[in-house]
């Protein structure tokens, strides 16, 4: 299991079979306080045995779960509904959701997951990463948006207003590295 420290408080590590079975029904919880649709879940419960799915969770200091990430890597090409992604990138990689507890938002833990996401990712061989950020309407929407736009994700489909963002996973990797903290500070 693939773990790294995000700070003093907040551990972060990459779920295996025995793990999951155990982590699980917390995970879904954090997922389900965030706002996560039962159909992402049913996804990554399907194809995570195959390998093609990945799930990593934050601890904190406590060993309380306050995130989840969930991606998927596949054999295969993007297709339209990608936009500028379309016919490329084989193997093709998603973000399929993100999740942090309510007492965790604000903290850094979404964006750790996120650099998680994208530096497992790369270490499966894929380029490029996307997500679908659920465009609901509600008010939490501009707020999903911004947060993917830090983290170095651009719309894949400008021209439609459509939900679907991507970056190269290098640009996701620099977007959610931290700045090194002054000497002295």
């Amino acid at each position: 299991m693939k773990a790294h420290t995000m700070n003093s408080a907040i551990t972060i590590e990459w779920v295996t079979p025995e793990s999951w079975s155990r982590d699980k029904l917390p995970a879904w919880q954090v997922l389900n306080r965030a706002g996560s649709r039962t159909e992402q879940r049913r996804f990554v419960t399907r194809y995570y045995p195959t390998g093609e799915a990945g799930a990593a969770i934050a601890r904190n200091s406590a060993g309380e779960i306050v995130g989840v990430v969930t991606i998927a890597v596949q054999r295969g090409a993007y297709n339209e509904q990608y936009g500028p992604f379309s016919g490329r990138f084989d193997p093709r990689a998603f973000v399929h959701e993100i999740g942090v507890s309510p007492a965790a938002k604000r903290s850094g833990v979404g964006t750790a997951l996120m650099r998680a996401a994208a530096e497992e990712i790369r270490s499966r061989g894929a380029q490029c990463l996307a997500l679908d950020v659920d465009l609901t309407g509600d008010v939490e929407e501009a707020t999903r948006r911004a947060f993917f736009t830090r983290c170095g994700l651009v719309s894949l489909r400008p021209d439609r207003n459509d939900d679907i963002m991507g970056a190269a996973v290098e640009e996701v990797i620099a977007a959610t590295t931290p700045e090194p903290s002054p000497a002295g500070g």
